[in-house]
């Protein structure tokens, strides 16, 4: 019975021995980036015929702190860049913001995306669920 009281008294000091304090230090006026790096597999059937289509996409997104409060911070964010990747049934297919061969590059499907800012609010008390 001794033992098996010290083991636990142990691995309860194990448990409880280190505790960290998750938080964002954020500045107003300073800019954070996000390096966006995904790949995606869809396999499926269409019309009675298989297809597989591969998509990477990758870019950086920036936040900027536009206000600090006690209760969070406010961002804005915008992508500095973004390139898509596609290789279906149809080909390759690629798309980039800012595209440096077409000054355009609005009119490309990342180029709407892209001209969009994006208003976050992050609060600092989390709460895990």
């Amino acid at each position: 019975m001794k033992i098996l009281i010290t083991l636990l008294l142990v691995c309860s000091g194990f448990a409880y021995g280190q505790q960290y304090n998750l938080q964002l230090n954020l500045e107003k006026g300073h800019s954070y980036h996000l390096n966006i790096n995904s790949s995606h597999h869809f396999s499926g059937e269409f019309n009675g015929d298989k297809i597989s289509v591969k998509t990477a996409m990758t870019g950086i997104l920036q936040f900027n702190v536009v206000n600090v409060t006690a209760a969070g911070y406010e961002l804005e964010a915008g992508y500095d860049n973004l390139q898509l990747t596609v290789h279906g049934p149809m080909g390759k297919m690629q798309f980039n913001y800012p595209d440096a061969d077409n000054d355009s590059s609005t009119q490309s499907p990342l180029g709407v995306m892209a001209h969009k800012r994006l208003h976050i609010t992050l609060l600092k008390k989390w709460r895990s669920c």
